[in-house]
């Protein structure tokens, strides 16, 4: 990192609207004027959102970015009050994310080898976060965000400070439902940094399959499912190794699946090398 920018909205130019997270929340592609140099932008309408704890949730998300330096996490670049909006100067990754690209063009999911290169880059980042005691919260191919050369950085949009997570565990429902793991739906003995490997194993079916094992149904379904089905696995047309690395991250019992540091070292990603 290292490079400084600028701190004011007249040193950015703003080039293309991206999607949006909310009806008070646009992101922008831009380039920093002087030096041209491509970012994202978040705009943040401070005055349109009317949630009443919603400007003590973004310190809380702009102090924990401040915290994150890996280069497999999206960096806060500057963040800075422009007339009543709040901006966020980000990473601009110009390929989107790895959702978007299922979607676009790879509907029946990416090759191994292209799964392994992003998944070993995703996990990298995840191991990074548990390591600084936070939880993601919302893995899934529409996070992972990646650039012209391959580089994955893992979007910062729900990270969370987890000390409650070690202490009394959490009990706050968050995420998208075909993600969620069995424990953050109960919603009964709470969760913790295995949620997250949970939803890495989705991700690793939706990456490979093109679509999530839940697909078309509807979300008290996909809830139902995740609490009364077996856990998802890939059929033999895959890999052994990928179907191992998946059955490591979906099993119904946290304490039985994998941790982010020991999944680095798992033998699927000898395929990436």
């Amino acid at each position: 990192m290292g490079e400084v920018y600028p701190s004011s909205g007249s040193c950015y130019k703003k080039e293309k609207r991206l999607k949006s997270s909310s009806s008070w929340i646009q992101v922008w592609w831009a380039q920093e004027t002087t030096s041209k140099r491509d970012v994202a932008l978040k705009v943040i309408d401070l005055e349109n959102n009317h949630k009443p704890d919603a400007l003590d949730v973004l310190q809380k998300e702009i102090a924990i970015m401040r915290k994150c330096s890996h280069k497999n996490i999206i960096h806060l670049l500057a963040t800075f009050s422009c007339g009543s909006e709040l901006w966020l100067v980000v990473d601009f990754m110009n390929r989107g994310s790895c959702g978007d690209q299922l979607r676009a063009k790879y509907h029946d999911g990416f090759s191994q080898e292209i799964v392994s290169f992003i998944l070993q880059q995703a996990i990298e980042g995840i191991a990074y976060l548990h390591g600084e005691d936070l939880l993601h919260r919302d893995i899934k191919a529409d996070n992972l965000l990646i650039d012209s050369s391959g580089h994955v950085r893992i979007s910062a949009a729900e990270f969370r400070m987890s000390q409650e997570a070690q202490r009394n565990m959490r009990r706050t429902f968050v995420g998208t439902p075909s993600w969620l793991a069995p424990e953050v739906v109960e919603q009964e003995s709470g969760y913790d940094f295995k949620a997250d490997i949970w939803a890495l194993g989705i991700t690793v079916f939706e990456l490979s399959t093109g679509s999530t094992p839940f697909s078309g149904m509807k979300p008290l379904k996909v809830l139902k499912c995740i609490l009364q089905a077996p856990p998802p696995r890939l059929d033999e047309r895959f890999p052994a190794s990928v179907r191992d690395l998946v059955s490591s991250c979906l099993q119904s019992d946290p304490a039985d699946r994998a941790t982010a540091s020991r999944l680095l070292h798992h033998s699927y990603f000898e395929i990436a090398q």
